[in-house]
């Protein structure tokens, strides 16, 4: 008989994207929401309450900007085929030829954040050598979030695999450091 365990639904943790670096602009935007927040207390308390704020615009932000790499690349592609239409037809003006050049460094950029995520999720070297897109690659990205839990605990002598009394003692834990 197998037996896979109680994986149970975790809330998902805060990971800060390493993509997020080469939007233009977000560097800005995340100065002008830390000014922005206005919190009074000692200052330990201060920065916690100000990094919480932060980590929700950052995740608010991500939904709303990450979209789908896979689309925003057929788009910039449809655009740059629609120019070259156009460029068959007639020569472009330099606004037009400026313009398409645009577009294929607005695509090189969202394949490189592309490729920055997936290397961020893999934790391995094989995006140098350039397999990035085997479904075994996509695989073994994903996985890692399996090790990242705690399938038994030692709590007060006694050896546990009840996740609640494993999330309990762990903020015990650390509450009392």
């Amino acid at each position: 008989m197998l037996s896979c365990g109680d994986e149970g639904w975790r809330k998902s943790y805060f990971k800060f994207e390493t993509w997020w670096l080469k939007v233009e602009g977000f560097k800005e935007k995340v100065r002008e929401w830390w000014e922005s927040f206005n919190v009074n207390g000692r200052p330990g308390y201060i920065l916690a309450e100000k990094l919480k704020m932060l980590k929700a615009k950052l995740k608010e932000w991500s939904k709303t900007n990450k979209g789908n790499w896979k689309q925003r690349k057929k788009d910039i592609l449809s655009q740059i085929s629609s120019w070259e239409t156009i460029q068959e037809q007639r020569p472009l003006t330099d606004d037009e030829l400026i313009q398409k050049t645009h577009l294929g460094m607005k695509f090189e950029e969202v394949a490189k954040q592309k490729e920055i995520a997936w290397k961020q999720r893999s934790r391995i070297q094989w995006l140098k050598k350039g397999d990035k897109n085997t479904k075994f690659f996509h695989r073994i990205a994903t996985s890692h979030k399996r090790f990242n839990s705690m399938e038994q605990l030692e709590v007060e002598g006694e050896i546990t695999k009840d996740q609640i009394r494993i999330k309990e003692a762990a903020q015990e834990f650390y509450k009392n450091l």
